[in-house]
């Protein structure tokens, strides 16, 4: 699993003394609610509990409108979600619940899912923050 991005939106400002860091962001569950692959029907359903920490000891973040969670596989993604808006302070870890849907799937999916040995099928996470 991939973490990419930059933290968003607005923050506090900073003094000379101070040393901005980027939030990190990690996916501590998974689980899924349907996984149906069967061309054309196709659909997924995940939630996943993300959690950010803000490093930051004067910085607060503000996450708005437009942040969002994908789960790939080779480049296609298989479903993808909205993060909550809301404001973390500073040396803060928030943990939020994310529930995640995909449909349609372009036939190549799955003929490198069939194709493919099961033990070394792996599914990333992208989140992207708005900047």
């Amino acid at each position: 699993m991939a973490a990419a991005g930059a933290a968003a939106s607005s923050c506090c400002s900073s003094s000379p003394y101070t040393r901005p860091q980027l939030p990190s962001y990690s996916v501590e569950s998974l689980s899924v609610g349907d996984f149906e692959f069967d061309h054309p029907v196709d659909r997924t359903k995940l939630v996943a509990m993300v959690s950010a920490v803000n490093p930051n000891e004067m910085i607060g973040i503000t996450y708005g409108e437009g942040s969002r969670v994908m789960v790939t596989y080779q480049d296609t993604v298989l479903c993808d979600g909205k993060l909550p808006s809301f404001y973390q302070g500073h040396l803060n870890k928030t943990v939020m619940r994310v529930e995640m849907e995909g449909h349609s799937f372009p036939i190549s999916i799955h003929v490198i899912i069939s194709t493919t040995p099961s033990r070394t099928k792996e599914v990333g996470c992208l989140l992207r923050p708005p900047l």
